[in-house]
C-alpha cells in the first residue's frame, strides 16, 4: 500500500447516525461496516476482503458486522461504525502481480481517506479501488482467481487501515505494522502484517470508553 493519508475530507454522510442503546456489560462491542461501491468485486475478492479484516481485528476482541448502505434500515445499533465508499472499479478483472524479483513502485499513490474534521476522525471513508489494484503491479500474470483473491486481501489490508484511524481516533501512523503510513506492493502479501499489541489495545479501549452504541437511521 503505498501511502494512506487520513487527511482528506472525501465523502458525504452517506449513513446518517442516530444514538442508540448503551452497551451491554460483558458483551464484546460490534462494529458495523457500511459498504458502498461503485462497481462491487467478484465473490471471491469480496470474502477475502472480509476475511482479511477479520483477521487483523482479531486481536481487538471487537465483532464485526458488515452492511451494504442500500439495506440499511435503521434498526440496528453498533458500538461504533465505519461507512466505506469503495470508488472506481473493484472487480479485479486481469490484474496482474509483481513477482519478488520486480523492482517496487517508487511512486507513492493514495489508496484511501477517511474523513478528519478539527482534528476528530469521522466514520466515513472513500478506497480508491483502481489504485489498488494498480498498486497489486504489472510482472506476472496470474490465474482468475488468484488476482481475485490477492486484489481481495489488499481491500481487507486498506478496510483495517481506516478502521484504526477511527477506532484509535489518530491520524497518527507508526513505524512499524498496519498501521503504517506507507507500505509497498511486497506487503500486500505478506503475511506477517499486523496490527502491534498496543495499537489493538487502543482500538478496543476507545470503543469500551463509548457509553453509547451508534445506530444508522433512516
Amino acid at each position: 500500500m503505498h501511502g494512506i493519508p487520513v487527511l482528506a475530507a472525501l465523502v458525504g454522510a452517506l449513513v446518517p447516525l442516530a444514538f442508540g442503546e448503551s452497551i451491554s456489560p460483558g458483551v464484546a462491542p460490534s462494529i458495523g461496516i457500511f459498504m458502498q461501491f461503485d462497481s462491487e468485486p467478484s465473490p471471491v475478492s469480496f470474502s477475502e476482503m472480509k476475511t482479511e479484516v477479520a483477521h487483523l481485528m482479531d486481536s481487538t476482541g471487537l465483532r464485526l458486522n458488515w452492511r451494504l448502505v442500500k439495506d440499511n434500515r435503521g434498526r440496528e445499533s453498533f458500538s461504533d461504525l465505519l461507512v466505506v465508499r469503495f470508488k472506481g472499479s473493484c472487480h479485479s478483472g486481469p490484474v496482474p502481480v509483481k513477482t519478488q524479483t520486480s523492482a517496487p513502485y517508487s511512486e507513492v499513490v493514495t489508496l484511501a481517506a477517511t474523513e478528519v474534521v478539527d482534528g476528530r476522525v469521522l466514520p466515513f471513508a472513500v478506497v480508491e479501488c483502481d489504485q489498488v489494484r494498480r498498486t497489486l503491479g504489472e510482472d506476472e500474470i496470474i490465474s482468475e482467481h488468484q488476482q481475485q483473491s490477492t486484489f481481495g486481501r489488499a481491500l481487507g489490508r486498506v478496510v483495517a487501515h481506516e478502521l484504526y484511524h477511527l477506532l484509535a481516533q489518530t491520524t497518527q501512523h507508526t513505524h512499524r505494522g498496519l498501521a503504517r503510513a506507507t507500505h509497498d506492493w511486497r506487503d500486500m502479501g505478506s503475511a506477517g502484517l499486523r496490527f502491534q499489541e498496543g495499537e489493538s489495545r487502543v482500538m478496543r479501549q476507545n470503543v469500551l470508553r463509548h457509553s453509547t452504541s451508534f445506530a444508522p437511521a433512516n
